[in-house]
This record gives C-alpha cells, structure tokens and sequence, in this order.
C-alpha cells in the first residue's frame, strides 16, 4: 500500500453490498462520486460516510464536469447517460452494443469520450453530436481520461497499451506500453496535474507513472491490497483513490509517495 502520513491518512470507504467499478472526485473536492450497480453514489472524503444515492442504473464508468452540472455515467449492457445533476433527470443517451466501461468530460464541459466496444468516439453536450470517431482499437476499450487543459485524451485497452490522441483532429500520438498482457483486463487511467505524465494501474496491483511524450516509466506505487484495480483519480491536491474488484474504496496516499 502506498505510504500515507499523519496528516495524509488512508481511508477505505463503506459501499455496502454495492459493487463499484468506478470513481472520481467531485469538483469541489470534498466528496467522491461512484458508478455501481445500484447508480450513482457519493461518499463524504473527510470521514468516508455515504450522503447520497440515484438508483435506477447499471454503471461500470462516471465522470462529472467541473461546474458540476454533468454526469456522464457508462452503462452496463451498451450505452451511455448525460444526467443533468441540477434537473436530476437523464438529458442524452448514446447507444452502444455492449458494456461501457470508459467515459470522461473535457475541462470546459462541452464533450465527452465513451470507449464502447473496441472503438473511442468524442461526442458534443448536450446534442449528442458525434464530433469524430469511431476511433479503432485492437481489443477492447477500457479506460479514456482527457488531459487537465482538454487538448488530448489518452485510452487504454485490454491490449496493456495507453494510446494518446490529439482531441480536436481525432490523430494518434503516442503509443505506451505499460504492462505484460494478463489476464486482468483493466488498465485505468489518471492524468498529473500539468499534464505531462499519466498514471495506470497494472496488472499487479500497482499504479504506474509514466511521460506522455516519451513513453517511459518514471514511478510506481507499492502493491496495493485488493482484487484488481478497477478504476483510479487524482485529486487537485495530488491525493490517489483506486477501487479494487472487490468493491474496495480506498485513499491509499499522495503522489508524493510513489517510488521512482
């Protein structure tokens, strides 16, 4: 497990019987949002309590916009929902063939990526109009994350290979091989805060760092204790939360504590 300090401690959050295959934090930095087969769930960060629940849903991914007024949740048996969080009601839906696992925002709240199937696509907010894509991948798709300043997104797919894109062109521009392929299928994603590395949790447990331009590997977490990272955030403050098959919630430490 990563180290944590006095003042930095780690926290494992109660999901009850609810399984949870995503996280993120909320904008205001105070609570934790996540997609599990009940919906839509959030736990207080300060003590790790649950204050709220939308039920109704399926989700295997989540993400919310900055100013809190979406939330792009990846459905379980094909598709995606655009929730409107002041209204409290279901704005947009996007087919899929299959399970989606991967969904994020852009910064400024006007896109978001879905990785369906073994294809990424960018879609507009709140009509629903594809922007580019289907974007081909040679398995299937398991994690899209766009940079702090929206200018790329990287995937990740069963492949153990993140994939940066430019996101107004739709190109490729790097390529990271990140871990021998497994049977573990996920490879979730977080961006540094000035964009310039990415983090991924691998195969065995632990999160990885790796330079966006270059491809290499800067750092790595300890072993993480649970059953296969499903997904992982980083906070503005550097703080780390990864969720583990077992529907494990955990606050493990600070990027501080990586090991390079």
């Amino acid at each position: 497990m990563m180290s944590s300090t006095k003042t930095d401690p780690t926290i494992v959050l109660d999901t009850g019987s609810s399984r949870v295959r995503a996280v993120t934090f909320h904008p205001d930095g105070k609570h934790i949002l996540g997609g599990s087969n009940d919906g839509i769930q959030r736990w207080r960060l300060e003590d790790g309590q649950e204050v709220g629940k939308q039920t109704g849903m399926r989700l295997n991914a989540i993400s919310v916009t900055k100013n809190y007024k979406w939330i792009v949740c990846g459905i379980e048996n094909g598709g995606a929902n655009v929730w409107d969080e002041e209204m409290q009601k279901k704005v947009l839906h996007v087919e899929g063939r299959d399970d989606v696992n991967a969904v994020d925002v852009s910064p400024d709240s006007t896109t978001f990526a879905t990785g369906i199937d073994e294809a990424v696509s960018v879609w507009l907010i709140p009509s629903g109009e594809r922007l580019f894509g289907p974007l081909a991948h040679d398995f299937y798709v398991t994690a899209v994350r766009f940079s702090p300043n929206g200018e790329r997104f990287a995937t990740a797919s069963c492949g153990c290979s993140i994939r940066i894109f430019d996101s107004r062109s739709g190109d490729e521009l790097i390529t990271i091989e990140t871990v021998t392929p497994s049977t573990w299928p996920i490879t979730p994603l977080a961006w540094s805060n000035d964009g310039q590395q990415i983090f991924a949790a691998s195969a065995d447990n632990k999160i990885k760092l790796f330079d966006v331009l270059t491809g290499s590997q800067l750092a790595e977490s300890q072993t993480l204790n649970g059953d296969g990272v499903y997904s992982v955030a980083l906070a503005a403050s550097g703080k780390f939360i990864a969720t583990f098959a077992d529907s494990t919630i955990l606050i493990p430490g600070h990027v501080d504590s990586l090991t390079h």
